[in-house]
């Protein structure tokens, strides 16, 4: 083009030479003409990046159901994951000799034991051995001391946890804090500052109904004394010996199901108490489960037996519901934008995002923040939502660009191998990620489909800057899928008739970009962002050309076999049917089924109709990325 360019400037000043320079002007607009005769193309300007997958995920399968005790409260959530579930209320109760937790903590902060020593120490006084009759006589929990005798901190805490030591409490806390007042104090302190709103200590042993907390804050102390080295090894010992004493734990739990610790407790006011951690290893990485029932009912002598029981069920039945998923497969687009030098870029994952978890639980995708227009996203950060103050997990994931194409005026952001109406290759399908909310209208009437029932008449339209999928072809699909005897016509409750834009009609299905499907289907106004899903919204049946051109990960069927389902499942909602779900692992999805978002263990599915009957399953619905609208949303 350069040389073509001078050979126009040569003639232009050899025909300038040969007119006089008069003449010049016309010779320059003439070269002008032919340079401007060459094709233009616009460079759309850079854009933000953005998501081109849900916002938010969820883990495949149905919310689990754990085995929660009858009475009282409890909790249970996986350490790094979060929260799996809860029972009972939320006030504080007595606790019992699980106050000791704080106790040992508190000791152990303030006294650390180095590894493979016992500590410091600790002479019993005549007082504290004097009072061990009476002790015993209330029915505490005691371990057996005189006056003069040494035993180490280590010691004294196997006294305290294993044995669950009422008056080993006691001597603890005269030994770190000068008093059992000034020891509380100290434990109300430490509560205030790890958090724990809603705990209160009377005491160091947990024998005083006033020392109170619940099932929540006890998981947020848990896992914070666990990870006290001599604390957890303690913990984990079923019995030890002492000076005068051979101690046993109360845990009897303690080396079966993986439970690793941590304390009992029962009292009349209490009821039975456990605060367990246990360990549970999926595809080769262990995790800890920890759980807190609090307030299981009984006599004296069936409270410690049955929390005992309660616990161990919630135990097994949470490791069962662990396990391991391919939450976004490799290659999975998630984010879009355009260039700084005007050209389309798409970013997927660099490698399968796994998971472990427990079916239901939710999982939000994120872009970081302050990205400029036209700058690359290198990664993407995945946080789990599984209860408020449950630790949830935030990983950060590579992202690697996948596609860098001339836009032009467009932004196309997939390709398709679909055919055209004549039986042709069709061309790559290309859109913008925002259209231009113009339509172009399929021509022309198609016949009837289906024989009985009320007659519903649709147009068939495009949005403008859509390339590559005309509204013939498009119309030509719509229109074999919905009169297929396999769909809603065949079951001779409804008549379809495909009509052109001039004509009286009932509904419409658009094929429309990210953005104008936003718009369509109302989040918009709502002030939401979804551009993943299709919507079915009043007399629009909006079909998402990203879903059309790329369907979804893992979808387990064909392209075509995912476009039948858009059609026949937005159309369906048109008709009145609403959300279904998978009636069960290994059974057909119903066309209901929310499969955009997972086929939760059911086989991918297009039609209504199986074998000539109607095929449906449970009505309910899947999440959604954006539900604060009243679209039906798949």
């Amino acid at each position: 083009m350069r040389i073509l360019a001078s050979v126009v400037a040569m003639v232009t000043v050899l025909g300038a030479r040969a007119a006089g320079w008069s003449g010049l002007d016309r010779l320059t607009e003439m070269a002008g003409r032919w340079s401007d005769s060459r094709p233009r193309v616009a460079t759309a300007p850079p854009t933000v990046a953005v998501l081109a997958a849900p916002a938010k995920l969820t883990f495949p399968g149905g919310k689990p159901g754990l085995p929660w005790p009858a009475s009282g409260q409890a909790q249970v959530q996986v350490a790094g994951i979060g929260m799996i579930g809860h029972s009972g209320g939320s006030d504080p109760v007595p606790i019992a000799s699980v106050t000791k937790v704080m106790t040992a903590y508190l000791i152990l902060r303030h006294h650390p034991i180095p590894a493979g020593q016992e500590g410091p120490t600790i002479v019993i006084t005549a007082a504290e051995a004097a009072a061990y009759p009476q002790q015993k006589a209330r029915g505490e929990s005691l371990v057996r001391v005189a006056a003069g005798e040494r035993i180490t901190e280590r010691q004294a805490l196997e006294g305290l946890m294993l044995a669950s030591g009422d008056n080993m409490a006691e001597i603890l806390a005269r030994w770190d804090a000068g008093s059992g007042s000034s020891f509380v104090r100290a434990m109300n302190t430490a509560a205030t500052d790890l958090g724990l709103t809603s705990t209160h200590y009377a005491d160091a042993s947990g024998l005083d109904a006033g020392s109170v907390s619940t099932a929540r804050d006890l998981l947020k102390l848990a896992p914070i004394a666990m990870a006290e080295p001599g604390f957890a090894k303690i913990v984990a010992e079923s019995t030890a010996t002492i000076p005068l004493n051979r101690v046993k734990t109360y845990n009897t739990l303690l080396g079966h199901d993986g439970v690793i610790g941590i304390k009992t407790g029962s009292t009349a006011a209490a009821g039975g108490c456990l605060l367990f951690a246990a360990h549970r290893t999926v595809s080769g990485h262990t995790y800890v489960i920890y759980g807190a029932v609090l307030g299981t009912t009984g006599t004296s002598g069936t409270i410690l037996p049955r929390v005992l029981a309660a616990s161990r069920r919630l135990i097994v039945a949470t490791g069962d519901h662990l396990h391991k998923t391919t939450l976004i497969p490799a290659g999975t687009t998630v984010a879009s934008m355009t260039t700084s030098t005007g050209t389309a870029a798409e970013y997927t994952v660099a490698k399968d995002v796994t998971v472990t978890g427990w079916p239901g639980l939710g999982y939000t995708l994120s872009l970081p923040a302050g990205l400029t227009a036209g700058q690359a996203p290198t990664t993407l950060t995945l946080t789990t939502h599984a209860g408020t103050g449950a630790g949830g997990e935030k990983r950060t994931i590579a992202l690697i660009r996948k596609t860098s194409n001339p836009t032009g005026t467009r932004t196309p952001t997939g390709t398709s191998t679909a055919t055209t109406s004549t039986g042709a290759k069709a061309p790559a399908i290309h859109y913008p990620q925002a259209g231009s909310q113009k339509w172009k209208f399929a021509a022309g009437k198609s016949a009837v489909a289906g024989r009985t029932g009320p007659l519903l008449r649709y147009r068939v339209a495009v949005e403008a800057g859509i390339t590559g999928e005309s509204p013939k072809d498009f119309a030509t699909q719509v229109v074999n899928t919905l009169g297929d005897k396999r769909s809603w016509t065949g079951l001779g409750t409804w008549r379809l008739q495909r009509v052109g834009a001039g004509d009286p009609y009932d509904f419409i299905i658009y094929l429309v970009t990210p953005v104008t499907r936003d718009r369509l289907c109302g989040d918009t106004a709502a002030g939401e962002v979804n551009r993943y899903t299709s919507c079915r919204n009043g007399n629009s049946v909006v079909l998402n050309v990203a879903r059309w051109v790329h369907a979804v990960p893992s979808y387990g069927a064909a392209l075509s076999v995912y476009r039948q389902y858009m059609i026949n499942h937005e159309t369906g909602h048109r008709l009145g049917h609403h959300h279904e779900l998978c009636p069960g692992p290994g059974h057909l999805a119903p066309v209901m089924e929310q499969q955009t978002l997972g086929l939760h263990g059911c086989r991918a599915n297009a039609w209504p109709t199986v074998d000539g009957q109607a095929y449906n399953g449970p009505a309910g619905a899947y999440g959604d990325s954006a539900t604060g609208t009243s679209a039906d949303k798949s």
